[in-house]
């Protein structure tokens, strides 16, 4: 797991002395090719004070929690006076995409959540410097440099939704992506963004990611389909309900960079690890049904589509729970803070 990494890390540099930089430096970015900044500086940071791995997942938690609430207050505060069932529902829907036991994997999820909030401010909110915002996901997690790729052919094409929508459908048809063909360009990058992108694409990886996936249990898989046929369902369901409603050019904007999040998505998913990319494109889908419930079809009465998300809502908070379960330490459950800082035994919830 990403976090036994993490907190090994920690330990590793924690006794090397300050002015020992250079050693400092090489414990942090010991992985081959590592590109990503932002855990890297928080884990020496922290290092500098402790080696408790429970401080440094604190401060993850600390900054994770803030992207995620600060996202849901943000549309929160976009749908004052026109909340209704569906858009209360969907409010509750967004945390459970990526609860906090996700910090498990902090790089991926919390540059997802910075992404998001980045690129709502720019569509929705016109706010320009926020494009900056989503484009430092980069500096937390390098795969984030292909989305960033999206997002600028999307400024520089600006809202064209027909396009858009045809090319998310197209990419639905697809099933795999000409590896040869991109391997050669990213060479183009430099060795460290060569060799992070193979890690991701060699034969053998791809087969470990193959057997992984096969060996699933029966809920992970359901959890995965459901998810995506919810939103493939009430994005198409916004599709026909709106018609012909004329829509504010900031909905149309965020509206257009969703469909090329999900073209891209969808294609990347062809690739092993790929996949995560959706949970990006359904973070903004729920942003962009929220404003649609609120201001284009606010009605009284709970939609049946959004009901429907309940179900895998909750499966997929209760993997990720579960899965969290197994590196968060029993001490939480302790009925005081102060006793569980003094009686860490090491021991998770869930063995």
């Amino acid at each position: 797991m990403d976090g036994e990494r993490y907190a090994n890390q920690l330990l590793r540099v924690y006794d090397i002395p300050f002015e020992n930089r250079d050693k400092i430096f090489e414990g942090l970015f010991s992985e081959e090719g590592e590109l990503d900044l932002l855990q890297p500086a928080l884990t020496f940071l922290v290092s500098r004070f402790t080696s408790y791995p429970g401080i440094l997942f604190a401060v993850f938690a600390l900054v994770f929690g803030l992207l995620q609430l600060k996202t849901i207050y943000m549309v929160y505060q976009d749908t004052e006076g026109h909340r209704n069932k569906n858009v209360i529902a969907l409010l509750c829907y967004l945390p459970l995409l990526l609860p906090i036991f996700s910090i498990n994997g902090f790089r991926m999820w919390t540059a997802a959540w910075l992404f998001a909030y980045g690129v709502y401010n720019y569509a929705y909110r016109n706010k320009k410097l926020y494009l900056f915002v989503a484009l430092s996901a980069i500096l937390v997690h390098f795969s984030f440099i292909t989305v960033s790729i999206v997002l600028l052919i999307y400024v520089f094409a600006g809202n064209r939704k027909w396009i858009y929508t045809v090319l998310a459908s197209i990419s639905f048809m697809l099933s795999e992506l000409p590896l040869p063909a991109i391997e050669a360009y990213v060479e183009n990058f430099g060795s460290g963004i060569t060799r992070k992108f193979n890690s991701y694409t060699n034969t053998k990886y791809t087969k470990t990611v193959e057997e992984y996936k096969q060996q699933a249990a029966w809920f992970i898989t359901l959890s995965s389909v459901t998810l995506k046929y919810f939103f493939t369902i009430a994005m198409g369901s916004m599709y026909f309900r709106i018609g012909k409603v004329k829509v504010s050019k900031e909905f149309n904007s965020l509206w257009c960079v969703t469909l090329l999040i999900l073209t891209y998505a969808n294609l990347a998913s062809t690739v092993p690890s790929g996949g995560r990319f959706l949970t990006v494109y359904y973070i903004l889908a729920t942003l962009l049904l929220i404003i649609f419930y609120a201001h284009y079809y606010n009605t009284r009465k709970l939609d049946p589509i959004i009901l429907f998300g309940i179900f895998p809502m909750l499966l997929t908070a209760a993997i990720s729970t579960r899965v969290g379960l197994n590196t968060t330490n029993i001490t939480l459950l302790m009925p005081s803070p102060i006793i569980a800082i003094f009686s860490d035994n090491g021991m998770p919830i869930i063995k």
